[in-house]
């Protein structure tokens, strides 16, 4: 655990000593709480932050489940690291890869694609939840789709800086940031609470090696709102 700490600081200190101010901030452009609904009427933007309110929701609601699916219904925690080691092995190449993608396929289509994948793979998993080769596959494939989609989100919310500028004449990095953030952190309490209820309802009970048969049940709605959540997310996006 001391390593990663080391890792993750040693990386951040070595990140922001490399970070230039290019822009300087304009002190006169100013804007109140009317203006920010003024921003967030803008259909980019809004449909930009439900998009990622859905798929962030879908994202967390799958690895609070992960946790519970490798535990009581694979019954080999161990293999859940091995999946995410999967996972983000397949994230990182995509992540490489968003930049030239993009200029061939543009960053909207990109992003769709990146929504789609999230959503069709975990849906291949219901086929046969207890085939492991399958389940990795799915998981690998679903880190390419977010290796895909994470670092266009931002590019976009960018964009939507623009656009809010040339449609009003407000510089509203800040608004825009901000709001993006809040989004974010409603969509994780949101992704991480929902498991729990649905557990609690299922019958699920921490001192009981043997689960109530419900909870696969449960495992498996769980799923299916992850994907239903991806999918609302690419076709929001779809709107733009």
């Amino acid at each position: 655990m001391s390593v990663v700490f080391l890792i993750v600081l040693v990386c951040s200190i070595v990140g922001a000593m490399g970070i230039k101010e290019w822009v300087q901030p304009q002190v006169e452009n100013k804007y109140n709480i009317k203006d920010m609904f003024l921003v967030l009427g803008q259909r980019p933007v809004y449909v930009m932050f439900l998009a990622s309110l859905l798929m962030t929701v879908g994202m967390y609601v799958s690895n609070t489940v992960n946790t519970y699916f490798f535990t009581y219904i694979i019954g080999n925690f161990t293999l859940f690291g091995i999946a995410s080691a999967t996972s983000m092995i397949a994230l990182f190449p995509a992540m490489l890869l968003s930049g030239k993608l993009v200029i061939r396929f543009g960053k909207k289509t990109l992003f769709i694609a990146g929504l789609l994948c999230m959503t069709i793979c975990p849906l291949l998993r219901l086929v046969n939840v207890y085939n492991l080769p399958l389940l990795f596959v799915c998981t690998a494939l679903v880190g390419f789709g977010q290796g895909l989609t994470m670092p266009l989100s931002y590019g976009m919310q960018a964009d939507n800086t623009d656009y809010v500028e040339l449609k009003t004449g407000m510089r509203a990095e800040a608004a825009i940031a901000s709001l993006s953030s809040l989004v974010l952190k409603c969509a994780m309490g949101i992704g991480g609470a929902l498991p729990g209820y649905l557990l609690a309802y299922a019958g699920f009970d921490v001192a009981l090696k043997q689960q109530p048969a419900a909870q696969g049940q449960a495992l498996e709605a769980e799923t299916r709102t992850r994907t239903l959540r991806c999918r609302r997310g690419w076709k929001t996006q779809a709107l733009l």
